[in-house]
């Protein structure tokens, strides 16, 4: 690109690494090529893919725009999609003042990412997704899968969850 100008294939996976290359090296034309198909390529079925890129490569804008979208259509997404990505990214999608979605259809979905993570849902992560201001009340089919990832967590960490107001 940099010599003869050729054309760059672009796809969701790897827009955000070249458009960091671009900008590190300083090919303003490529950056701005990257930043362009980024924006018309940006969408709820996109964001995920994005949202993991723009932690890779320091993208704070892009980032945040990936978390909010997810937030506000979480409901929307995919389950698959979800339970690809790593508790961090669940727990700040969960936590964002964005999040768009329904206390029971909330609690099925945070069962399905609990029970697809084999163990990487921590306490702390179960405790944020389920505080009563994001969960005030849970689906009947997740109530009881639900407290028994608690009680899993709960024996694992060590901690007595009866003390709590969650």
């Amino acid at each position: 690109f940099i010599y003869n100008d050729k054309k760059v294939k672009f796809t969701s996976k790897n827009a955000t690494a070249i458009r960091h290359l671009a900008h590190y090296f300083g090919v303003r034309s490529l950056w701005k090529c990257a930043s362009a198909y980024i924006r018309g390529d940006f969408s709820l079925e996109t964001a995920a893919t994005y949202l993991t890129e723009s932690i890779l490569y320091h993208d704070e804008k892009l980032e945040h725009a990936s978390i909010n979208i997810l937030a506000e259509r979480i409901e929307e997404i995919n389950r698959r999609t979800l339970t690809k990505l790593p508790p961090s990214s669940f727990e700040r999608i969960v936590s964002s003042p964005k999040l768009k979605c329904r206390s029971k259809k909330l609690s099925d979905i945070v069962l399905k990412y609990c029970q697809t993570q084999e163990g990487a849902v921590d306490m702390s992560l179960l405790m944020k997704c389920t505080r009563c201001e994001v969960m005030p009340s849970v689906s009947r089919k997740s109530a009881l899968p639900l407290l028994k990832v608690a009680v899993a967590e709960e024996e694992k960490a060590g901690v007595n969850l009866s003390d709590t107001n969650n």
